[in-house]
C-alpha cells in the first residue's frame, strides 16, 4: 500500500513573548502501512436526496486510502424506492437483511468494519465521521490475509470464485466469510436534493450475495497462525440489461469475528 501524507497548516498564532504572528507547520502524519483493508458498507437509496453527497465523499476517500478501503452499497428499505425516471431497482434481499441488521438514523450512513460504536448492532456513521473512523480502522494491525481467485466464461457468464482466509496471529474466535458482487457505473436515476438526476452514475452496488448468508458464511471456529480456510463458489451473470455488464463486476470479499469485520478484499471480475 502507498505512503499518504496529510499536510495541515496551523493557523496564524500569537506568542504571548512576540508581537509577532508565525506560521507553524505540523509534521506531516503518514498513515502507516498495516496491510489492512476496511470494509465501508454505504446505506444509500436512489430516493435519498443527500446520498450524491455522501458518495462523492466515499469516492474521496477510497482514492486517498488507495488499496485499503472496499465500499459495497446497500439499497436496503429505506429511501430505495425507484423514482421517476428509473430504469432498474436495486433492492435484493441480501441488501435488505444487511441494512436491517444495522442501527443507524438517516442517509447517508456508513458502517465501517462493522463497528457497533458501543451498541448492541453494527452502527451507521454519518459523514463528518466517516475519515475518522476509517483511519482508526487502517491503522490497526492486520490479522487475517484474504485471497480472491476466479475464472469467468465470457460465452456461458458462468463464474467460478475461490477465497482463501489466512491468520496472521492465533484467532481463537469464530470466523465468518462473506463472498458478493457489485457493480459500478450504472447510468439511472438518482434524487439528488430537490431535483431527480436522470443519468447518475451509481458505484459499488450491491448485486448478489454468493455466500449462503447475507451475513456471512460460519467458515471456522478459530484458527492458529498460518492457518487457512479455502471456499468456493460458482455464480452465471444474468445477461446484460444495461446492468451486468461484465467489465463493471467486482468480487468483494470480508471476514470477521461475532463483533467485527477483520479484513476485506476487492478483485475485479475481468482483471
Amino acid at each position: 500500500m502507498k505512503s499518504f501524507k496529510i499536510s495541515y497548516l496551523l493557523l496564524i498564532t500569537c506568542l504571548f513573548f512576540s508581537c509577532e504572528e508565525e506560521m507553524v507547520m505540523i509534521p506531516d502524519f503518514v498513515i502507516p502501512n498495516t496491510g489492512r483493508v476496511v470494509l465501508v458498507e454505504e446505506l444509500t437509496g436512489v430516493n435519498c436526496p443527500n446520498c450524491p453527497a455522501g458518495a462523492s465523499q466515499l469516492e474521496t476517500i477510497v482514492d486517498f486510502f488507495e488499496g485499503s478501503v472496499v465500499v459495497v452499497g446497500i439499497h436496503g428499505d429505506q429511501l430505495t424506492q425507484p423514482v421517476t425516471g428509473s430504469a432498474y431497482d436495486f433492492r435484493t434481499e441480501a441488501s435488505k437483511d444487511i441494512e436491517s441488521s444495522f442501527t443507524f438514523f438517516g442517509k447517508p450512513s456508513a458502517v465501517i468494519n462493522r463497528n457497533k460504536n458501543g451498541e448492541d448492532r453494527p452502527w451507521g456513521f454519518l459523514i463528518p465521521q466517516w475519515n475518522t473512523e476509517i483511519t482508526k480502522e487502517v491503522e490497526k494491525p492486520q490479522e487475517v490475509e484474504i485471497v480472491i481467485s476466479k475464472t469467468y466464461d465470457q460465452t456461458t457468464r458462468e463464474l467460478t470464485v475461490n477465497v482463501a482466509a489466512a491468520a496472521l496471529v492465533d484467532l481463537e474466535r469464530s470466523l465468518h466469510l462473506t463472498v458478493l458482487l457489485t457493480e459500478d457505473n450504472i447510468i439511472d436515476a438518482q434524487k439528488d436534493t430537490d431535483e431527480i438526476i436522470p443519468d447518475y452514475k451509481h458505484k459499488h452496488v450491491l448485486r448478489a450475495m454468493l455466500s449462503d448468508n447475507s451475513l456471512g458464511d460460519l467458515v471456522s471456529s478459530g484458527l492458529q497462525a498460518n492457518e487457512s480456510v479455502l471456499k468456493n463458489y460458482t455464480f452465471t451473470l444474468p445477461a446484460e440489461d444495461g446492468t451486468w455488464v461484465a467489465e463493471n463486476i467486482n468480487i468483494v470479499a470480508h471476514v470477521r469475528d461475532d463483533n467485527v469485520v477483520l479484513q476485506a478484499a476487492e478483485v475485479h471480475l475481468l482483471d
